[in-house]
C-alpha cells in the first residue's frame, strides 16, 4: 500500500520540478540584442523639368471654292445688243466692267413718258397756284366792294326813312350787295377747293416720280456690270439674242478670296482644345464660342496636295461645321485664303 501511494506522489513532484527549473532558465536567459536596419540607400540623379512650348498640329484635305460664286441672271427682257469681247470662259475682268446690254430703246421711251407726264404734273399745280392767288386776290377786292356798298345800302336807307328817294333806289341798293355777298360765297368756296385739287396734283407728281425712278431702274438693269474682280465662269448668250427676265446670262467666280472646307478627323481635332481650360460654350452664341477660337490662336497653312512645298498660302479660320460627318467621321473647318491668285 505505501508503495503505491509513494508512486503517485512521485511522478507530480516530478514534473513540478521540471516546470521550475524550465521557467528557472528562461528567466535568467539575457535578452536578445536588436539591430536596427532602414532602408536601402540609392543613388539618383535630379533633373529640373521645364516648360517647352507646344502646339499641336492637324492636316485636313479639302476643295478650293470661291468665296463668292454670281450667276448673273437677266432683270429685264430684250435682245442682247452688246457682249464684252473678252466676255468668255476663263477670262479675267476687273470690277466694274459692263460686260452685257440689253436693248434700252423701249425703257427709254418709257421713261421719256413718264419724265413727260411728271412735267405736265408739275405744270398743271403751278398753274393752279396761280389761278389760286389769282381768286384771293379777286376775293379781297370783292370784299372791299361789299364793304363800300354796305355803308351805301345804308346810307340810302337813312335817306329812304326820311321820304326823300324812291323804295325802288333802297331795292337796288340792296339788290347790289346781295350780289356781292353772293360773288363773295362763290369765291371762298371756290378757294376751299383749291387744296384738295393741289393735294389730288400733289399725289399724281409723287406717282409720275415714282414711275419715272422705277423706268429709270428698270433702264439701268439693261446694263450688266460686273460687281467684283472676277473670273468668268460658263457663258449661255450671245449677242443678238432674245433673253426673258430672269434667264441665266453667265457665271462668275470672285478672285478676292477662296474658301477651302478642310474634312478634319475628330481624333485630331480633339488636341487642338488640349491646352484650353475645361469649360462649357453655347454654340449658338457665337460671341463666347468665337472668343474661345481666337484664344486658341489657331494658324492655317494652305498647301497644294501633291506639290508640299511648291505654292502655299496663309489662310483664317473663318467657320466650324455644323455637324460631324458620321461616315467619315470628320469636322469640317472652313479655312478662307485672301488673293489666291497673288
Amino acid at each position: 500500500m505505501k508503495k503505491i501511494l509513494q508512486k503517485k506522489f512521485v511522478l507530480p513532484l516530478i514534473v513540478l520540478l521540471a516546470v521550475a527549473l524550465v521557467l528557472f532558465r528562461v528567466k535568467s536567459k539575457p535578452p536578445v540584442a536588436h539591430e536596427d536596419l532602414g532602408y536601402p540607400v540609392k543613388v539618383v540623379d535630379v533633373m529640373t523639368v521645364r516648360p517647352i512650348p507646344y502646339r499641336s498640329h492637324a492636316t485636313g484635305y479639302g476643295n478650293v471654292e470661291p468665296r463668292i460664286t454670281v450667276r448673273a441672271k437677266s432683270e429685264v427682257s430684250g435682245k442682247i445688243v452688246y457682249i464684252h469681247p473678252q466676255l468668255r470662259k476663263g477670262a479675267s475682268l476687273p470690277k466694274d466692267t459692263v460686260v452685257l446690254r440689253i436693248e434700252p430703246t423701249t425703257f427709254e421711251f418709257s421713261l421719256e413718258q413718264s419724265k413727260a407726264g411728271l412735267s405736265g404734273s408739275e405744270s398743271s399745280l403751278r398753274q393752279l397756284e396761280t389761278e389760286e392767288e389769282s381768286t384771293r386776290s379777286l376775293l379781297a377786292i370783292v370784299r372791299k366792294n361789299l364793304s363800300v356798298q354796305q355803308k351805301e345800302y345804308k346810307r340810302i336807307q337813312e335817306i329812304w326813312k326820311k321820304k326823300l328817294v324812291a323804295r325802288s333806289s333802297v331795292d337796288a341798293e340792296e339788290q347790289k350787295v346781295l350780289q356781292l355777298k353772293q360773288q363773295v360765297a362763290d369765291l371762298e368756296g371756290k378757294l376751299k377747293t383749291y387744296e384738295s385739287r393741289k393735294a389730288a396734283l400733289d399725289a399724281q407728281i409723287r406717282q409720275s416720280k415714282t414711275q419715272v425712278a422705277q423706268t429709270r431702274d428698270t433702264l439701268g438693269r439693261t446694263e450688266i456690270r460686273l460687281p467684283m474682280d472676277a473670273r468668268i465662269g460658263e457663258v449661255l448668250v450671245e449677242k443678238g439674242e432674245f433673253v426673258a427676265a430672269g434667264s441665266v446670262l453667265f457665271e462668275a467666280l470672285g478672285t478676292d478670296a477662296v474658301e477651302i472646307t478642310a474634312e478634319l478627323p475628330t481624333r485630331l481635332f480633339r488636341p487642338l482644345f488640349a491646352n484650353q481650360q475645361h469649360m462649357q460654350v453655347d454654340l449658338n452664341e457665337q460671341g463666347k464660342f468665337w472668343n474661345l477660337v481666337s484664344n486658341m490662336k489657331l494658324e492655317a497653312r494652305v498647301r497644294l496636295v501633291g506639290f508640299p512645298e511648291a505654292a502655299h498660302w496663309q489662310g483664317k479660320l473663318l467657320r466650324i461645321s455644323e455637324s460631324i460627318d458620321p461616315r467619315r467621321d470628320t469636322v469640317g473647318l472652313v479655312v478662307q485664303v485672301d488673293k489666291p491668285y497673288a
